[in-house]
């Protein structure tokens, strides 16, 4: 007998020990994975950051060049309408231009002539230009300008969109439209990074600001004072790369500052143009950071987590015993109580309580199913039953006590309020073609519980014959 004994807590243990050295490689592991994880989560959630950079740079470039189309498409149609008028004086086309120039995010329409005389709305004209001036603009056709003086005011500098009036093939006039700065800002770019990015429209003629969302019109892009945080790249290089049209971003601060600003740049197709758009980096990096911070909580959570489930092990070792009998009690398929279950509550309560519920429940048509589409599909009947059983009586009342009945138990339920519950049931049910009869039985004072249960079968098997003389099929 000790000598069994000693074998015993030899055994015991050894796996004691064994189970100590299992967990402590299960912490040195999971803590390595985790640390990997950790790494390559934040890295892809900073690529994510910089696609979205990348993309709302994007999103911005197709917003401007879209209202910059639609502006140049009215000025095309104003063109031909003056083009069909040989002495370009219309007065349906100048009232056009007057109702089109009060609704657009155009300021001022014109019209250049061959000589360098300008025509306004009231027809009133002026000369302007030299005819070498208006032939290097008639040469372009089509185009955007970058910052240039205004044709009517020479205090303000504006962006001139030129749309030539052709006549059988010949340009005899150019149609201008003008717009401010402001109005670009105002009516073609939407708030980006919930109104924190900065924007600059830089002209890559000569490398100025065309539009700033911080008053910089003008300014030489260059001029700006920034530094890369990448020692690898400098500024000049950056600016140069900008105007010859190229596209990347970066991480850039001001002078003399700490917080730093990530920069994204894209050449625009549509005008001889580039975008920059300048957003602060805890804006960019918004969820990588927020990633990472809940990362390292979940790293301290999990070192927490595993000193008690150390602490614990032992404990749990027996706990899972007392699992697997309970598991034993439990039906695999459908989560409810199992017949041995349900016999041995039988066995071991005679009487019922006063007001115990007891519901009969049969499942209509499962051997048709199993036979007509295969037991998967009756496996499913039988898991959505009793999830519904479960769902409304809780899994420790529901018992399976053959291959498509159950026997429910519940206190303090009123029979007309089962009765209404399994309505909805059944309804519910209906709706993916199952369906159940049901038999309701409500215990008097000492009255025993297989008497309880037989009243409930037997109120079943009458709602069963009902339901298939109303369905003409054969009864199972």
């Amino acid at each position: 007998m000790t000598k069994t004994k000693t074998k015993d807590s030899n055994s015991s243990f050894q796996y004691q020990r064994y189970s100590i050295i299992a967990t402590i490689l299960l912490i040195t592991a999971t803590v390595a994975v985790s640390v990997l994880f950790l790494y390559k989560t934040i890295e892809n959630a900073q690529k994510e950051c910089y696609m979205r950079l990348t993309d709302t740079t994007r999103e911005v470039i197709s917003e401007l060049e879209y209202n910059m189309r639609n502006d140049r498409m009215m000025l095309r149609m104003l063109a031909g309408i003056l083009a069909e008028d040989e002495t370009m004086e219309a007065q349906d086309a100048m009232r056009y231009m007057s109702v089109y120039e009060s609704n657009a995010s155009i300021s001022r329409i014109g019209l250049l002539k061959p000589d360098g005389t300008l025509m306004q709305l009231d027809a009133r004209e002026e000369k302007i230009m030299e005819h070498e001036a208006y032939r290097q603009e008639a040469a372009e056709g089509e185009h955007y300008c970058g910052l240039q003086d205004g044709m009517y005011d020479d205090d303000h500098t504006v962006v001139h969109c030129y749309v030539p009036v052709r006549r059988n093939g010949t340009t005899v006039a150019m149609l201008f439209g003008e717009t401010k700065p402001s109005n670009i800002m105002g009516a073609w770019v939407s708030d980006f990074y919930g109104g924190l990015g900065k924007l600059e429209i830089v002209d890559r003629q000569d490398g100025r600001i065309i539009v700033s969302s911080e008053g910089r019109e003008g300014e030489h892009f260059a001029d700006l004072e920034y530094e890369p945080l990448d020692n690898d790249r400098q500024w000049d290089k950056i600016v140069m790369d900008i105007v010859a049209g190229g596209e990347g971003y970066g991480a850039f601060r001001r002078m003399g500052e700490e917080s730093y600003e990530y920069f994204c740049y894209m050449p625009m197709e549509l005008a001889n143009w580039s975008v920059v758009i300048r957003v602060p980096h805890e804006a960019v990096l918004a969820t990588a950071i927020s990633t990472e911070t809940n990362l390292c909580y979940y790293l301290l959570a999990m070192s927490v987590f595993f000193g008690i489930y150390f602490m614990w092990m032992l404990s749990a070792t027996r706990n899972s015993i007392s699992e697997t009998e309970r598991k034993a009690g439990v039906d695999s398929l459908t989560g409810t109580m199992n017949r041995n279950n349900y016999e041995e509550m039988i066995r071991t309560t005679e009487t019922a309580l006063a007001g115990l519920g007891c519901i009969y429940v049969d499942i209509n048509g499962l051997h048709e199913l199993n036979n007509t589409k295969g037991h998967l599909a009756g496996d499913q009947m039988l898991q959505y039953v009793a999830d519904q059983l479960r769902g409304n009586f809780g899994s420790e009342n529901v018992y399976r006590v053959g291959g498509d009945e159950f026997i429910v138990f519940c206190l303090d339920r009123a029979k007309t309020e089962l009765v209404e519950e399994f309505k909805r049931i059944k309804e519910n049910l209906a709706k993916h073609d199952y369906h159940i009869s049901v038999g309701i039985a409500i215990a008097d004072a000492g009255e025993k519980v297989k008497e309880l249960v037989r009243s409930a079968e037997t109120r079943m098997f009458i709602d069963k014959r009902a339901f298939y003389e109303n369905h003409e099929r054969r009864m199972r």
